[in-house]
Protein backbone atom coordinates (compact mmCIF):
# COMPACT_ATOMS: atom_id res chain seq x y z
CA UNK A 1 0.00 0.00 0.00
CA UNK A 2 1.26 3.64 -0.66
CA UNK A 3 0.71 6.07 1.94
CA UNK A 4 0.97 9.88 1.05
CA UNK A 5 1.43 12.19 4.49
CA UNK A 6 0.55 15.75 3.56
CA UNK A 7 1.92 18.57 5.53
CA UNK A 8 0.99 22.17 4.22
CA UNK A 9 2.47 25.60 4.03
CA UNK A 10 1.21 28.17 5.77
CA UNK A 11 -1.18 30.90 3.82
CA UNK A 12 1.69 34.02 3.54
CA UNK A 13 -1.04 36.47 4.72
CA UNK A 14 -1.03 34.72 8.30
CA UNK A 15 2.70 33.42 8.54
CA UNK A 16 4.19 36.26 10.47
CA UNK A 17 1.88 35.88 12.84
CA UNK A 18 1.86 31.96 13.54
CA UNK A 19 4.27 30.41 16.11
CA UNK A 20 7.44 28.35 14.94
CA UNK A 21 6.79 24.95 15.78
CA UNK A 22 9.30 22.87 18.42
CA UNK A 23 9.96 20.16 16.12
CA UNK A 24 9.18 19.82 12.44
CA UNK A 25 10.93 18.43 9.38
CA UNK A 26 14.37 20.88 8.49
CA UNK A 27 13.23 21.15 5.21
CA UNK A 28 10.01 22.60 6.16
CA UNK A 29 10.68 24.86 9.15
CA UNK A 30 9.17 27.66 9.91
CA UNK A 31 6.45 27.82 6.51
CA UNK A 32 5.17 24.02 7.18
CA UNK A 33 2.47 23.20 9.31
CA UNK A 34 1.90 19.67 10.20
CA UNK A 35 1.26 17.33 13.36
CA UNK A 36 4.54 15.86 15.19
CA UNK A 37 2.44 12.51 14.51
CA UNK A 38 4.56 12.23 11.22
CA UNK A 39 7.22 11.20 13.45
CA UNK A 40 4.94 8.22 14.18
CA UNK A 41 3.13 7.81 11.27
CA UNK A 42 6.07 7.43 8.27
CA UNK A 43 8.40 4.74 9.82
CA UNK A 44 5.18 2.50 11.38
CA UNK A 45 4.08 2.44 7.66
CA UNK A 46 7.24 1.76 6.22
CA UNK A 47 7.56 -1.38 9.23
CA UNK A 48 4.47 -2.68 7.88
CA UNK A 49 5.99 -3.02 4.66
CA UNK A 50 3.92 -0.15 3.13
CA UNK A 51 5.43 2.48 1.08
CA UNK A 52 5.07 6.18 3.32
CA UNK A 53 5.96 9.50 0.90
CA UNK A 54 5.35 12.92 2.94
CA UNK A 55 4.07 15.82 0.80
CA UNK A 56 4.92 19.48 1.33
CA UNK A 57 1.55 21.33 -0.28
CA UNK A 58 2.66 24.45 -2.05
CA UNK A 59 6.24 23.80 -1.97
CA UNK A 60 7.84 25.31 -4.83
CA UNK A 61 9.09 23.04 -7.62
CA UNK A 62 7.70 20.08 -8.84
CA UNK A 63 7.34 17.34 -6.80
CA UNK A 64 7.01 13.57 -8.45
CA UNK A 65 3.92 11.63 -6.98
CA UNK A 66 3.30 8.56 -7.19
CA UNK A 67 -1.14 8.20 -7.39
CA UNK A 68 -1.44 6.77 -3.47
CA UNK A 69 -3.89 4.32 -1.67
CA UNK A 70 -4.61 6.71 0.91
CA UNK A 71 -3.79 10.17 1.76
CA UNK A 72 -3.48 11.21 5.52
CA UNK A 73 -3.49 14.81 6.40
CA UNK A 74 -1.32 16.54 9.28
CA UNK A 75 -2.97 20.02 8.45
CA UNK A 76 -4.90 20.16 11.50
CA UNK A 77 -5.69 23.68 11.34
CA UNK A 78 -8.04 25.30 9.10
CA UNK A 79 -6.96 29.25 9.72
CA UNK A 80 -3.46 28.94 8.71
CA UNK A 81 -3.70 26.27 6.46
CA UNK A 82 -7.22 27.23 4.15
CA UNK A 83 -5.19 27.51 0.78
CA UNK A 84 -3.13 24.13 1.32
CA UNK A 85 -6.14 22.39 2.57
CA UNK A 86 -8.26 23.43 -0.64
CA UNK A 87 -5.41 22.39 -2.94
CA UNK A 88 -4.90 18.98 -0.94
CA UNK A 89 -8.74 17.80 -1.48
CA UNK A 90 -8.77 18.92 -5.16
CA UNK A 91 -5.96 16.50 -5.11
CA UNK A 92 -7.34 13.55 -3.36
CA UNK A 93 -10.59 14.20 -5.97
CA UNK A 94 -8.26 14.11 -9.26
CA UNK A 95 -6.21 10.73 -7.77
CA UNK A 96 -9.75 9.32 -6.76
CA UNK A 97 -8.43 8.45 -3.17
CA UNK A 98 -9.64 9.06 0.52
CA UNK A 99 -8.03 10.90 2.95
CA UNK A 100 -7.36 10.45 6.89
CA UNK A 101 -8.83 13.46 8.79
CA UNK A 102 -10.54 15.03 5.41
CA UNK A 103 -10.48 18.16 5.11
CA UNK A 104 -14.18 18.54 6.53
CA UNK A 105 -13.14 17.47 9.55
CA UNK A 106 -10.15 19.79 9.32
CA UNK A 107 -12.55 22.72 8.98
CA UNK A 108 -15.21 21.45 11.70
CA UNK A 109 -12.35 21.25 14.38
CA UNK A 110 -10.81 24.86 13.66
CA UNK A 111 -11.34 26.60 17.28
CA UNK A 112 -13.93 29.35 15.22
CA UNK A 113 -16.10 26.22 13.97
CA UNK A 114 -15.92 23.73 17.14
CA UNK A 115 -18.24 25.39 19.28
CA UNK A 116 -20.71 24.66 16.19
CA UNK A 117 -19.61 21.33 15.68
CA UNK A 118 -20.01 20.67 19.48
CA UNK A 119 -22.90 22.46 20.47
CA UNK A 120 -25.55 19.65 20.25
CA UNK A 121 -23.94 17.43 22.77
CA UNK A 122 -25.12 17.57 26.63
CA UNK A 123 -22.42 18.07 29.18
CA UNK A 124 -20.19 19.62 26.29
CA UNK A 125 -19.23 23.29 26.94
CA UNK A 126 -16.75 25.38 24.23
CA UNK A 127 -16.02 28.74 25.30
CA UNK A 128 -17.00 31.84 22.98
CA UNK A 129 -13.95 32.34 20.31
CA UNK A 130 -13.60 34.90 17.60
CA UNK A 131 -10.88 36.14 15.50
CA UNK A 132 -9.76 39.86 15.19
CA UNK A 133 -7.74 41.22 12.39
CA UNK A 134 -7.40 45.30 13.18
CA UNK A 135 -5.85 47.94 14.63
CA UNK A 136 -4.49 46.91 18.29
CA UNK A 137 -6.63 50.18 19.20
CA UNK A 138 -9.54 48.33 18.05
CA UNK A 139 -8.90 45.14 19.78
CA UNK A 140 -11.19 45.86 23.16
CA UNK A 141 -14.01 47.41 21.43
CA UNK A 142 -14.38 43.93 19.31
CA UNK A 143 -14.19 42.00 22.76
CA UNK A 144 -17.26 43.94 23.75
CA UNK A 145 -19.43 43.88 20.46
CA UNK A 146 -18.72 40.12 19.47
CA UNK A 147 -20.32 39.27 23.32
CA UNK A 148 -17.04 38.19 25.06
CA UNK A 149 -16.90 38.55 28.75
CA UNK A 150 -13.65 39.43 30.69
CA UNK A 151 -11.45 37.58 31.54
CA UNK A 152 -10.33 36.55 28.25
CA UNK A 153 -7.41 34.89 26.62
CA UNK A 154 -5.62 35.59 23.16
CA UNK A 155 -3.20 33.53 21.15
CA UNK A 156 -1.93 34.04 17.15
CA UNK A 157 -3.73 31.73 15.09
CA UNK A 158 -2.51 28.43 14.86
CA UNK A 159 -0.88 28.20 17.66
CA UNK A 160 -0.97 24.85 20.15
CA UNK A 161 0.38 24.02 23.18
CA UNK A 162 -0.19 27.58 24.77
CA UNK A 163 2.30 29.09 22.14
CA UNK A 164 1.78 32.64 22.60
CA UNK A 165 -1.07 32.25 24.64
CA UNK A 166 -1.96 35.77 27.15
CA UNK A 167 -4.55 36.24 29.48
CA UNK A 168 -6.07 39.65 29.79
CA UNK A 169 -8.48 40.48 32.82
CA UNK A 170 -9.96 43.63 31.03
CA UNK A 171 -9.59 46.54 28.96
CA UNK A 172 -6.30 48.64 28.64
CA UNK A 173 -6.34 52.06 26.61
CA UNK A 174 -4.88 52.32 23.39
CA UNK A 175 -3.74 55.51 21.50
CA UNK A 176 -6.70 55.46 18.96
CA UNK A 177 -4.23 56.95 16.85
CA UNK A 178 -2.33 54.00 16.97
CA UNK A 179 -1.52 51.24 13.33
CA UNK A 180 -0.31 48.96 14.94
CA UNK A 181 -2.12 45.37 13.51
CA UNK A 182 -2.86 42.71 16.05
CA UNK A 183 -4.09 38.65 14.31
CA UNK A 184 -5.57 37.17 17.89
CA UNK A 185 -7.92 35.18 18.43
CA UNK A 186 -10.12 35.98 21.46
CA UNK A 187 -11.52 33.24 23.70
CA UNK A 188 -13.56 33.29 27.24
CA UNK A 189 -11.92 32.22 29.84
CA UNK A 190 -13.56 29.86 32.22
CA UNK A 191 -12.73 29.46 35.90
CA UNK A 192 -11.82 25.81 35.86
CA UNK A 193 -9.95 25.87 39.46
CA UNK A 194 -11.39 22.71 41.55
CA UNK A 195 -12.30 22.36 45.49
CA UNK A 196 -8.25 21.95 46.33
CA UNK A 197 -7.41 25.35 44.08
CA UNK A 198 -5.53 23.07 41.65
CA UNK A 199 -5.94 23.05 38.33
CA UNK A 200 -6.68 20.25 36.31
CA UNK A 201 -6.45 19.39 32.28
CA UNK A 202 -7.17 15.39 30.77
CA UNK A 203 -5.99 14.30 27.38
CA UNK A 204 -7.51 12.00 25.29
CA UNK A 205 -6.26 10.23 22.03
CA UNK A 206 -8.81 9.09 19.47
CA UNK A 207 -7.65 6.42 16.31
CA UNK A 208 -9.34 3.48 14.81
CA UNK A 209 -12.75 4.68 16.53
CA UNK A 210 -11.10 4.05 19.96
CA UNK A 211 -10.29 6.47 22.78
CA UNK A 212 -6.84 6.75 24.74
CA UNK A 213 -6.26 8.13 28.04
CA UNK A 214 -2.96 10.37 27.64
CA UNK A 215 -2.56 12.83 30.96
CA UNK A 216 -4.22 14.50 33.82
CA UNK A 217 -2.23 17.61 34.99
CA UNK A 218 -2.72 19.02 38.16
CA UNK A 219 -1.30 22.64 38.22
CA UNK A 220 -1.44 25.61 40.18
CA UNK A 221 -2.16 27.91 37.77
CA UNK A 222 -4.52 28.22 34.32
CA UNK A 223 -2.15 27.97 31.93
CA UNK A 224 -1.10 24.56 31.75
CA UNK A 225 1.62 23.00 30.06
CA UNK A 226 4.39 19.65 30.39
CA UNK A 227 6.38 22.06 32.40
CA UNK A 228 3.26 22.70 34.85
CA UNK A 229 4.48 19.03 36.06
CA UNK A 230 6.65 20.20 38.49
CA UNK A 231 4.10 21.22 40.66
CA UNK A 232 2.95 17.53 40.98
CA UNK A 233 6.45 16.13 42.02
CA UNK A 234 6.49 14.90 45.64
CA UNK A 235 2.90 15.04 45.61
CA UNK A 236 2.14 11.04 45.82
CA UNK A 237 -1.72 11.85 45.54
CA UNK A 238 -2.14 13.29 42.52
CA UNK A 239 0.53 11.28 40.67
CA UNK A 240 -1.72 7.88 41.68
CA UNK A 241 -4.97 10.03 40.24
CA UNK A 242 -3.22 10.68 37.09
CA UNK A 243 -2.75 6.67 36.86
CA UNK A 244 -5.87 5.73 38.25
CA UNK A 245 -7.59 8.01 35.03
CA UNK A 246 -5.14 6.38 33.27
CA UNK A 247 -6.03 2.70 33.87
CA UNK A 248 -9.67 3.68 33.44
CA UNK A 249 -11.44 1.46 30.81
CA UNK A 250 -14.83 3.34 31.09
CA UNK A 251 -14.77 5.97 32.90
CA UNK A 252 -17.96 7.66 32.92
CA UNK A 253 -17.71 10.61 30.83
CA UNK A 254 -15.80 8.24 27.66
CA UNK A 255 -19.03 8.50 26.34
CA UNK A 256 -19.28 12.46 25.53
CA UNK A 257 -15.88 11.41 24.90
CA UNK A 258 -16.77 9.44 21.84
CA UNK A 259 -19.96 11.41 20.92
CA UNK A 260 -17.33 14.62 20.46
CA UNK A 261 -14.99 12.52 18.02
CA UNK A 262 -17.58 11.43 16.17
CA UNK A 263 -19.41 14.69 15.83
CA UNK A 264 -16.10 16.13 14.43
CA UNK A 265 -15.11 13.46 11.66
CA UNK A 266 -11.75 13.20 12.71
CA UNK A 267 -10.48 9.61 12.07
CA UNK A 268 -7.48 10.78 13.94
CA UNK A 269 -7.21 13.48 16.81
CA UNK A 270 -6.66 14.70 20.31
CA UNK A 271 -8.95 16.12 22.82
CA UNK A 272 -7.65 18.67 25.57
CA UNK A 273 -10.54 19.18 28.42
CA UNK A 274 -11.22 20.35 31.99
CA UNK A 275 -14.18 19.30 34.62
CA UNK A 276 -16.63 22.11 35.60
CA UNK A 277 -17.59 22.09 38.76
CA UNK A 278 -20.97 20.89 38.09
CA UNK A 279 -19.41 18.59 35.63
CA UNK A 280 -19.25 19.89 31.94
CA UNK A 281 -17.05 18.96 30.05
CA UNK A 282 -14.77 22.46 28.98
CA UNK A 283 -13.08 22.20 26.12
CA UNK A 284 -9.89 23.66 25.45
CA UNK A 285 -9.28 22.24 21.75
CA UNK A 286 -9.76 19.51 19.20
CA UNK A 287 -8.02 18.66 16.20
CA UNK A 288 -5.19 16.25 14.44
CA UNK A 289 -2.47 18.10 16.10
CA UNK A 290 -0.54 15.83 18.36
CA UNK A 291 2.26 13.96 19.94
CA UNK A 292 2.88 9.79 20.77
CA UNK A 293 6.45 9.40 20.78
CA UNK A 294 9.03 11.33 22.57
CA UNK A 295 6.76 13.61 24.27
CA UNK A 296 8.58 12.79 27.40
CA UNK A 297 12.45 14.01 27.57
CA UNK A 298 15.10 11.07 28.24
CA UNK A 299 16.22 12.53 31.49
CA UNK A 300 12.05 12.75 32.76
CA UNK A 301 11.16 9.22 31.71
CA UNK A 302 11.86 7.59 34.98
CA UNK A 303 9.15 9.77 36.34
CA UNK A 304 7.04 10.09 34.06
CA UNK A 305 7.68 7.06 31.63
CA UNK A 306 4.15 5.78 32.38
CA UNK A 307 2.10 8.39 30.52
CA UNK A 308 3.17 6.61 26.78
CA UNK A 309 2.38 3.17 28.13
CA UNK A 310 0.34 3.17 25.91
CA UNK A 311 2.22 4.10 22.45
CA UNK A 312 2.16 0.99 20.69
CA UNK A 313 -1.69 0.46 20.99
CA UNK A 314 -1.74 3.75 19.63
CA UNK A 315 0.34 3.68 17.13
CA UNK A 316 -1.74 0.07 15.88
CA UNK A 317 -4.99 1.95 15.82
CA UNK A 318 -3.45 4.73 13.79
CA UNK A 319 -2.42 1.89 11.24
CA UNK A 320 -5.84 0.03 11.35
CA UNK A 321 -7.33 3.90 10.56
CA UNK A 322 -4.79 4.11 7.55
CA UNK A 323 -5.76 0.87 6.64
CA UNK A 324 -9.26 1.48 7.30
CA UNK A 325 -10.37 4.35 5.05
CA UNK A 326 -8.27 2.59 2.23
CA UNK A 327 -10.09 -0.14 2.41
CA UNK A 328 -13.31 1.92 2.44
CA UNK A 329 -12.05 3.38 -0.83
CA UNK A 330 -11.32 0.46 -2.59
CA UNK A 331 -14.75 -1.25 -1.81
CA UNK A 332 -17.37 1.67 -1.98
Amino acid sequence: MRVLVAIGRIDPEVAAVVPRPKRSSPKAAPVYFGSSVLANIAPACRAKGWQADTLYVGRGGEQRIERPDVIVNLMSDALVCARSLDWLGSFARQQGVFIVNDIASSLKTSRLSLAETLKGIQGVVVPLTTRYRGTRAGLDEHIASAGHEWPVLLRPPGSHGSAGLIKRDGARPQPSESKATVDVLVTDFVDFSSADGLFRKYRYVYADRTIFKRHLIAARQWNITGEARADMVGRDDLIAAEREFLAQTDHPWDGRVREMFAASGLDLGVLDFAMAENGDIVVFEMNGTFQITDSIPPEKQERWGYLEANNGAINAAILRSIERKARAFRTR
